[in-house]
């Protein structure tokens, strides 16, 4: 794992993803997480089961979302979001 703090110092936030162990038993699905967005006043954000490079952009986007817009509202749909 690379060392997060350059990426959460330059643009307030981290993607960390986990590969998928799919020989375990049972196998585990893959995810990404967040870090740093608690400090700004933000939740970290999770994304379970989604490809890498998928649940990076996406959780890439709603931070920068986040930090530098209003919130998005609980009942906005996301279509057309990204």
């Amino acid at each position: 794992m690379h060392d997060p703090s350059e990426a959460i110092r330059r643009q307030g936030y981290a993607v960390l993803d986990v590969e998928p162990d799919l020989g375990a038993e049972p196998p585990r699905p893959g995810y990404a997480i967040t870090i740093g967005l608690i400090e700004r006043g933000r939740s970290n954000l999770l994304i379970l089961g989604l490809p890498s490079p998928m649940s990076r952009m996406i959780l890439a986007t709603l931070a920068d979302h986040g930090l530098h817009h209003e919130p998005l509202p609980l009942n906005a749909p996301l279509a057309g979001f990204f």
